[in-house]
């Protein structure tokens, strides 16, 4: 990688065949692995990911079904944290949602991936009007809406890499990424 790449590692996990509907799920698995945890792609889902009718909080629907739901940033704080404390690691979850891609850079830097909201396979997307309260904070569903890990960029090639729990780790053009980032509402969440 050229001296304007930077990235922090992390393991390829894919949802198929087993959560096709569970990318919340696997993107926290994706993360807690970089961190050195051995675990199932279907630990998350099963053992700490609350399940109840608001996405903020709670994942919506079965993971394990094409026509499950979602969840938002503060489930997936609220899950990260429960396995962290288990482990009795000292890190923790933090909903960073409102970050801009360039604050998101600065964690990379830092050696810390970024779970967040994007859309599959970079696909198009509209608010189809489910919206879920949280302290202070509407999260908004859309279409095509998907969860995956940043884990680094390239400023050079005006990239940025993912590791996808539907297409694998890939790289995707930055300006585009950040277009359907913001469009979603910048929904972020780090472990550090």
């Amino acid at each position: 990688m050229s001296p304007t790449a930077v990235y922090a590692p992390v393991p390829e996990v894919r949802q198929e065949p087993e959560l096709p509907t569970g990318c919340e799920s696997v993107a926290l698995t994706i993360v807690l692995k970089s961190l050195g945890y051995d675990l199932e792609k279907t630990t998350v889902a099963d053992n700490y990911l609350a399940r109840g009718d608001n996405m903020a909080i709670a994942y919506c629907g079965n993971p394990y079904s094409y026509a499950g739901a979602g969840a938002f940033p503060p489930a997936i704080v609220k899950a990260a944290n429960k396995f962290l404390r288990e482990k009795e690691s000292s890190k923790r979850a933090y909903n960073i949602s409102g970050a801009s891609l360039e604050d998101l850079y600065d964690y990379i830097r830092d050696g810390y991936p970024i779970i967040l909201w994007h859309t599959t396979f970079m696909g198009s997307t509209f608010q189809t009007g489910g919206s879920y309260p949280y302290r202070g904070m509407t999260y908004s569903w859309y279409a095509n809406e998907h969860c995956l890990v940043l884990y680094g960029y390239d400023k050079a090639k005006n990239t940025v890499l993912l590791s996808d729990p539907m297409a694998g780790l890939v790289e995707r053009d930055a300006d585009a990424f950040q277009q359907i980032y913001d469009t979603i509402g910048k929904y972020a969440v780090v472990i550090k």
